[in-house]
């Protein structure tokens, strides 16, 4: 019961499932394409992942994916570059102790998320520039330097789950507006390290296993 109750608070406190009914009018719009409507998008991913293994998640904003994620996993480690949002989230998640948030950029604390989070691991790597209220750098995606550290890491791992969201970005080349790898990059980076992969759902997934 105290878990039910918790659970409520914070789908209550972020309002995630009262925006469900505009996020289907807006998908149905999009002829069903592009992003999924937020649930049903959390629901894939953590049904993607490896199950009771850790998460390490690229662009917390406020919270609510990592808090998702960790009902069913080992621990979430998820890195917020933006310090109002960090302090938004890191307030959001107080007492959860599944779930360690950082602050800084993920050039400057992805490898050490991943040095602490053991042989298996689940990335979901969100942490491009967004507009509004999210961090902006010289480079609007960690994306490419995210990839590489994941690929020197493949030494020790014995399985990961690789999910990259809003691929639809990666239409354009990275000398172009998105600052996003182009999906030939994607490809091209999970073949050279033997991996099986997909795109579904906006988004594109590779799988390790030694």
């Amino acid at each position: 019961m105290k878990n039910l109750l918790r659970t409520i608070f914070l789908l209550r406190r972020t309002k995630s499932t009262f925006l469900l009914p505009v996020e289907m009018i807006r998908w149905r719009k999009r002829n069903f394409t592009g992003p999924l409507p937020v649930i049903w998008k959390r629901s894939f991913i953590r049904t993607t992942g490896i199950p009771g293994v850790v998460w390490i998640e690229t662009g917390t904003y406020k919270g609510e994916t990592s808090y998702f994620l960790s009902r069913t996993s080992k621990q979430v480690i998820t890195i917020e570059p933006e310090p109002t949002l960090f302090r938004t989230a890191k307030h959001r998640l107080r007492g959860e102790s599944k779930i360690t948030v950082l602050e800084g950029t993920s050039e400057d604390r992805f490898k050490e998320a991943i040095e602490i989070s053991g042989n298996e691991i689940n990335f979901f790597l969100d942490g491009h520039a967004s507009g509004g209220e999210t961090y902006e750098s010289s480079t609007p995606t960690p994306l490419i330097y995210e990839l590489e550290c994941i690929a020197q890491s493949f030494i020790y791992l014995k399985k990961a789950v690789i999910i990259v969201d809003d691929v639809r970005l990666s239409k354009f080349t990275v000398s172009q507006q998105s600052g996003y790898p182009n999906l030939n990059y994607l490809v091209k980076w999970a073949n050279s390290n033997n991996l099986d992969w997909y795109f579904e759902n906006d988004m594109f997934v590779a799988k390790y296993q030694c």
